[in-house]
């Protein structure tokens, strides 16, 4: 459903420049006879014009249909082409999540006296934290040790976190498995980690990128077979859809092409999206049954 903020009270005067407040958002239908009452009323000020948004900003529990559709618009509501690609926009939010947990977990952990408390919160800091970079290489792990492998291959192995990380995640696995008495030692070294990953996360350009430099040597690539050129992605949901069909995209030759089975709907309006705005090149956009077959150049 679209719907418009309300602001009011900002004041563009040289020297008196300051923000409108936020008063609430209102579904895009009953803009005009929100702007109509406002006019009728003679109102000004956010005190003034506060109840009466609040009042248009009720959105009924059976909205009608055309509280679905954009003032002046004609077709459902979408959020498709505008802004930065849903899906891209999506992995960020994923990734957020993670972090912000872990966050929390330290700082709980830094409250806690010591004992099962606090190493509870430094094995969630620590496991979130690793969790948390992993879908921009388009895994969604979620048991300990398939994280830790994860991160060995994609975090450590390129040398983006210190190599002592593979000692963190081994004790906390062994502190879950009842092998290590507690994580009290290990707290620091998870602030110290999870400050790295939030400067990674943080560093990220348009294409997913991290813009900072690995803090270690690479390890030696592994001999990798080439994937076919098709990423059959039928099944998968936003935004992890748009991730795997990134990272098979870098997996052939600058000017080869890539063929992306998606779904119809939100994968096939808001991938090709994604992709274009990342400066590759859609060929084509084929239905084939149910679902849509997405030709993609790659560019760069």
């Amino acid at each position: 459903m679209p719907l418009y903020e309300v602001l009011a009270d900002g004041r563009p005067e040289e020297g008196k420049v300051r923000f409108g407040e936020r008063l609430g958002a209102v579904p895009a239908r009953l803009v005009p006879d929100l702007v109509a009452e406002i006019y009728a009323q003679g109102l000004a000020g956010a005190e003034a014009l506060r109840l009466l948004v609040q009042r248009f900003a009720q959105v009924p529990d059976r909205a009608p249909e055309n509280f679905f559709v954009d003032v002046g618009g004609s077709e459902p509501f979408s959020l498709a082409g505008r802004g930065p690609g849903e899906c891209g926009a999506g992995v960020l939010d994923v990734v957020r999540v993670d972090l912000e947990d872990a966050g929390d977990a330290l700082a709980e952990a830094q409250r806690s006296a010591t004992g099962p408390g606090r190493s509870s919160n430094v094995h969630r800091a620590i496991t979130a934290t690793a969790r948390a970079l992993l879908p921009l290489f388009g895994f969604e792990a979620r048991k300990d040790r398939e994280v830790s492998d994860a991160v060995s291959q994609h975090l450590i192995a390129p040398g983006w976190v210190a190599p002592n990380t593979e000692q963190l995640l081994a004790a906390a696995i062994d502190w879950r498995l009842g092998d290590w008495e507690n994580l009290d030692d290990l707290l620091e070294g998870a602030r110290v980690f999870h400050q790295r990953v939030l400067d990674l996360f943080a560093s990220l350009d348009a294409n997913l990128q991290f813009r900072l430099a690995p803090i270690a040597k690479p390890a030696p690539a592994a001999t990798q077979t080439p994937l076919a050129p098709v990423a059959d992605l039928r099944g998968v949901a936003c935004p992890m859809n748009f991730v795997k069909a990134k990272i098979a995209l870098e997996r052939i030759a600058v000017g080869e092409t890539l063929d992306v089975l998606l779904d119809g709907g939100a994968p096939t309006d808001n991938v090709p999206v994604s992709f274009t705005e990342q400066g590759h090149q859609i060929l084509a956009v084929t239905p084939e049954g149910p679902s849509f077959r997405v030709s993609v150049k790659r560019a760069k």
